[in-house]
């Protein structure tokens, strides 16, 4: 029996050290996103954000066939449960197709101001979202083929921002009332048009429900099968 224990632990450590160096096989994947499931529970709600949000995308991306894009989501996923948050990808340098540079270009702005304005710390689970679907944007931009899927991350991208930027304008506009010396009868909100117009970065592509910080679901809808990477 002890034997048996020994050599599976001989098996697992070597198959570790293998995928440190390389991913070139599925088992390479799936024993990282293993890992990242094992995980205990990562110190703050933003890294434990990202840490559900990357592996998230791991699996997603190894039920496509893209072990090495998989291999490194579910990384991401370890450091984040680790309590370190991955930075985000910057925008690669020939984009596919290169008429959407400029709009990765300003949606990588529009991620860096949430999460220097405190986003992790303010809007946790949205600013997660869009850091982790960001990445994924960015790994699809990077390619010769444009996946489908991609049009999905940069949507899901998208609507966090947008998520953030409407809860952040809830907690300035709550705060600034709280501070007020008048009447809160006196103090007229704004209309919702305007409301958007001063905290929209994006316009969401599909209706975004109310933010309250509840748990956001994961998508369960994987990928769609490729021809690996």
């Amino acid at each position: 029996m002890k034997k048996n224990s020994r050599n599976r632990t001989r098996t697992v450590t070597t198959l570790a050290a293998f995928c440190v160096l390389s991913a070139t096989t599925q088992g390479c994947a799936t024993y990282r996103i293993e890992q990242a499931q094992k995980q205990p529970p990562a110190p703050n709600a933003y890294t434990s954000a990202l840490h559900q949000e990357y592996l998230g995308l791991a699996k997603d991306y190894l039920h496509a066939g893209r072990e090495w894009t998989s291999f490194k989501f579910a990384n991401r996923a370890l450091q984040a449960g680790n309590g370190k948050a991955p930075d985000p990808y910057t925008v690669p340098e020939d984009v596919y197709p290169p008429e959407m540079k400029r709009d990765a270009q300003t949606g990588a702005h529009a991620l860096t101001d949430l999460i220097r304005s405190g986003g992790a710390q303010h809007t946790p689970l949205r600013t997660a979202r869009a850091q982790a679907n960001f990445d994924c944007w960015m790994t699809e931009l990077d390619r010769e083929t444009y996946a489908p899927h991609a049009d999905r991350c940069m949507n899901m991208f998208q609507g966090a921002i947008e998520s953030a930027e409407t809860e952040r304008g809830e907690h300035k506009k709550d705060r600034k009332h709280a501070s007020s010396p008048l009447s809160p009868d006196l103090l007229e909100p704004l209309s919702p048009k305007e409301e958007s117009e001063s905290t929209a970065v994006f316009a969401a592509p599909f209706p975004v429900s109310p933010v309250d910080e509840a748990p956001l679901t994961i998508i369960s809808e994987p990928f769609a099968p490729e021809n690996g990477e």
